[in-house]
């Protein structure tokens, strides 16, 4: 019987759209970044990916879409992401500004404990599954 991981979540997302769609659109204004995305794959419900807010020259800079993400400057600069391994993006800059810096993604795995081994990442039980995150580089073994 061939085993396949039960979930796999692969996010890395820049400013503006979110990973429920676009950024919102700005008339006179920064528009918002688009909504992130919750799941509940390491126990209780978090936010990824969001979109960072859009920068404007004068007048009302744009929001970050949640997880984090970082809100448009006005005028100036955009602020960063500020949940780490979210995979948010930065806030888009104002005039002369710089756009504020996305978080870095992750990559989580889950699958039956009794059925695979892997190797890779940190990694810890949950009910009958292994639950391996990745925050970085590395390498997802399966041992057979």
């Amino acid at each position: 019987m061939a085993v396949r991981p039960m979930l796999i979540i692969m996010l890395e997302v820049a400013g503006g759209g979110g990973c429920n769609g676009d950024g919102g659109s700005g008339s006179g204004s920064g528009g918002g970044g688009g909504a992130s995305c919750s799941n509940s794959i390491t126990g209780g419900s978090v936010d990824y990916a969001a979109g960072g807010g859009g920068g404007i020259n004068g007048g009302s800079a744009g929001s970050g879409g949640g997880a984090g993400a970082g809100n448009g400057g006005s005028g100036g600069n955009g602020t960063s992401a500020s949940i780490a391994n979210r995979g948010s993006g930065g806030g888009g800059r104002g005039s002369g500004g710089s756009g504020g810096s996305g978080s870095a993604g992750v990559v989580i795995f889950s699958y039956p404990t009794t059925s695979m081994s892997a190797s890779g990442g940190s990694s810890y039980p949950s009910g009958s599954n292994t639950v391996m995150i990745f925050n970085g580089s590395g390498n997802f073994a399966v041992a057979g």
